[in-house]
């Protein structure tokens, strides 16, 4: 947005008079106002006034000007953050020519610019603003809360040259959404997104186009997914198929099948994905929130697979060694990333099969990192394609307790698959993590199993020369005995 002080075509003749009439001063003034104006609101700019030849002084006399409009402009420039504004077009009016209605109220909206010698500039900064009420519009059809758009409305104002010239000075805020609770926030990023994103020059305030090219929409939520995790590995082309089909329900791995495809606002963030409580932003939002809080460096080390289905999984690991794992988000959650791996079914010698463990979201990753869930694994053995585990988690390994101090000895977190328990040589390990025991996509066979144990045994260590109940003891068979046993033998023959 650029707001520009110009005079009309009009009455151009009337420039060579006025510019005749303001002392050398003012130019000075003038020049040195439009920095300090461009230095408070980056979303505006502010045309620069030509200083006529006859009007110009050496720079050394420039500068000292400096010092001068640092007195007249400290007291008298203030910006106003006004109340939250709807804009409207009134009926009749132009584009650029808009009515401003009052939405709210921000306390602590006004401030005195400041000015700053060594960039010669005037900024203000906002201090303990709060949004204190908020006037809602009525919502049409499908329209939420969070699609609702206000802006700010900055003014200032300010004279030079000795009050020969008053100039009021307003623009424009982006788009903002107002919230009152996090749980919006998702849905109120895409509406900005959108708006930043598709805006058209000279709209009005603040019509977006309702549909627009899937290329148009890849560069958007790319340049949104470095931004937010922070890379420079932004998504690949295999990951923006990946994404069209699912916003498509399209099996197509060709990128050019989606190249003239349009993708509408509800299809974005209003209508659920087929099979699924959620829209297609809200489950890339859950992956950018996952990546940016706890998975950024694996990312980055390329370590994430991520923008791949259970069946492309499935087709991927089967051809790889027993032990080949790979990390990708969760189709079916919002936020989660899964670890899919491929080992002998332990039902049936020599059959091959593809695993998956549930699915990990910022809770699961709050108590144990990525890097020491796939270390307590000892089944996972190489990184997709071929590349050993090690060598790309164990410098995010948490170093190994102390040893015991004042005689006690820390507890440690471990995960465990049921199912692979077995091969795990370390017998510490904690409760076991359930895993998704869903058929695999591809033609292998997948029996559902749960609770795969060891036969009962009548030793009780196992062979590492450890306590293990389940190996040991059938407590219900206990229970069942103990209550068949007489009052007195319980209590050694005392009655009360």
């Amino acid at each position: 947005m650029a707001a520009a002080i110009r005079i009309p075509s009009s009455l151009h003749d009337l420039r060579p008079r006025v510019c005749a009439s303001l002392t050398t001063e003012t130019w000075l003034a003038l020049e040195q106002c439009h920095r300090g104006i461009y230095g408070v609101d980056a979303e505006s700019t502010f045309s620069p006034f030509d200083i006529p030849p006859d009007k110009q002084e050496p720079s050394e006399t420039r500068r000292s000007a400096s010092g001068y409009t640092d007195e007249r402009f400290n007291r008298s420039a203030v910006i106003r953050r006004r109340s939250s504004e709807r804009v409207g077009m009134a009926p009749g009016l132009q584009p650029g020519l808009f009515s401003i209605d009052s939405s709210g109220e921000i306390l602590n909206n006004n401030c005195v610019m400041e000015f700053h010698q060594t960039t010669g500039t005037l900024s203000a900064h906002f201090r303990n603003m709060s949004l204190k009420r908020i006037k809602r519009s009525d919502r049409r059809g499908a329209e939420s809360v969070t699609e609702e758009k206000f802006t700010i409305l900055f003014e200032s104002q300010f004279s030079v040259g000795g009050n020969e010239l008053v100039f009021q000075v307003k623009t424009l805020s982006l788009p903002v959404v107002v919230i009152v609770h996090g749980s919006q926030d998702n849905n109120a990023t895409a509406t900005v997104l959108w708006d930043n994103a598709f805006a058209e020059p000279g709209r009005v305030p603040f019509l977006v186009p309702d549909k627009v090219l899937w290329p148009q929409l890849c560069e958007a939520i790319n340049m949104k997914y470095k931004a937010e995790v922070q890379s420079n590995r932004g998504l690949s082309e295999e990951n923006l198929v990946f994404l069209a089909q699912k916003a498509f329900s399209s099996s197509s791995n060709n990128p050019e099948d989606y190249r003239n495809m349009t993708m509408t606002w509800s299809q974005f963030n209003r209508e659920s994905l087929p099979g699924r409580n959620f829209t297609f932003w809200q489950w890339f939002d859950g992956v950018m929130e996952l990546t940016k809080k706890h998975l950024k460096p694996h990312w980055n080390d390329g370590a994430i697979l991520g923008f791949v289905n259970k069946q492309q999984a499935q087709d991927m690991l089967m051809s790889k060694p027993n032990g080949t794992f790979l990390l990708r988000f969760s189709d079916s959650e919002i936020g989660g990333i899964t670890i899919a791996w491929v080992a002998e079914n332990p039902n049936k010698a020599g059959e091959r099969m593809v695993w998956n463990l549930m699915p990990y979201t910022t809770k699961d990753f709050s108590i144990r990192s990525l890097a020491d869930r796939i270390s307590d694994l000892n089944h996972l053995l190489f990184l997709y394609p071929d590349r050993p585990k090690d060598e790309v988690f164990s410098k995010y390994y948490t170093p190994p307790l102390s040893k015991a101090v004042d005689g006690y000895v820390k507890p440690q977190i471990k995960q465990v698959v049921p199912e692979f328990t077995t091969a795990n040589p370390d017998p510490a390990c904690g409760n076991p993590t359930y895993m998704d025991h869903g058929a695999s996509p591809a033609p292998v066979s997948h029996p559902h199993t749960y609770g795969i144990f060891p036969p009962m045994s009548d030793s009780m260590l196992d062979a590492d020369g450890d306590f293990d109940l389940d190996d040991t003891m059938d407590v219900a068979r206990h229970v069942e005995e103990l209550l068949r046993r007489p009052v007195e033998s319980q209590w050694g023959g005392q009655q009360s």
